[in-house]
């Protein structure tokens, strides 16, 4: 019996147990895996340095000449994935953004 509905037709993940009435809308493969967890097993696939050099690369274009203007617009949250994305616009790629929120 489904663990997450009293309704034993209903689809639910092999891996992490979320059903298809979840609310973000998730899809299943014919394994019977989420969207979500396909795409967390995808990440461990990726060649994240090839990634990295891509990012730096489109970003080279946007950069401004000197010093005294910014490169970039990132809207920020003041959350983690805030945190994380101004990290690594300026530490990693060097970047001197105008953060707005």
């Amino acid at each position: 019996m489904n663990p997450n509905s009293s309704n034993p037709d209903v689809k639910v993940c092999k891996l992490c147990l979320y059903d298809e009435n979840h609310p973000l809308g998730i899809t299943f493969n014919e394994d019977g895996i989420c969207s979500g967890c396909e795409i967390h097993l995808e990440k461990t696939s990726l060649d994240w340095d090839a990634r990295l050099e891509s990012l730096k690369s489109l970003t080279q274009s946007y950069r401004s000449p000197g010093q005294k203007s910014y490169d970039c617009i990132v809207p920020v949250s003041g959350g983690k994935d805030s945190f994380f994305i101004v990290h690594t616009v300026t530490k990693v790629l060097g970047m001197k953004p105008l953060l707005v929120s």
